[in-house]
């Protein structure tokens, strides 16, 4: 028999799941052309960050969603290929060694939640171009794929056990980055005083 906590994880990576489809919808129309050294990244970072996460202590319910943030990118990684931008800077190759860090600092100390925690800051510093990038353009950016991706993170979240800080911190940094571009985009329905 599959408990609540259970189900609401699998509700939560289904919506997950669901929410790249707008997003892969727009890069197929050509509104969205993804760079694909970014998605890259982002993929081989929530392999790493799912990886530290489940040695960290997270059940196995609650893996869903982040597997699906490895798969998701993964797609729009592959698509980059045809429809995306190409070429490298100086922070996609940061957040690339950022993510090489938390694995090599995982290695000498054992130590996963240490990774986990290196790794979610980089990714941190990955979402801060799209927070701003929102900020400036709310429109910018596809509003239905975002909403699904806060319901599904709220979800993953509320699935999880409170035991530990390591098993919190990544539903919890998922709700709060989402959260606030999901709210900056919808600042423009936002009427003038």
């Amino acid at each position: 028999m599959i408990d609540n906590m259970t189900w609401l994880s699998i509700l939560a990576g289904t919506i997950s799941s669901f929410a790249f489809l707008p997003y892969i919808l727009s890069i197929l129309r050509h509104e969205t052309k993804p760079h694909l050294v970014t998605w890259w990244i982002w993929t081989f970072l929530g392999a790493v960050i799912t990886a530290s996460y489940y040695a960290s202590g997270a059940p196995l319910n609650a893996l869903i969603v982040p597997i699906v943030y490895i798969l998701g990118p993964l797609v729009v990684a592959l698509l980059c290929f045809k429809y995306g931008e190409y070429g490298a800077n100086a922070f996609d190759l940061s957040c690339f060694a950022g993510g090489i860090a938390g694995i090599l600092l995982w290695l000498l100390t054992g130590n996963p939640a240490l990774a986990l925690y290196l790794n979610l800051i980089v990714d941190f510093c990955g979402a801060m171009p799209t927070i701003r990038k929102v900020a400036l353009n709310p429109r910018s950016e596809n509003l239905t794929a975002w909403i699904l991706f806060l319901l599904g993170n709220v979800l993953n979240l509320m699935s999880i056990p409170y035991d530990s800080f390591a098993v919190m911190s990544y539903p919890l940094y998922m709700v709060l980055v989402t959260l606030i571009v999901t709210s900056l985009m919808l600042k423009r329905f936002q009427v003038l005083a």
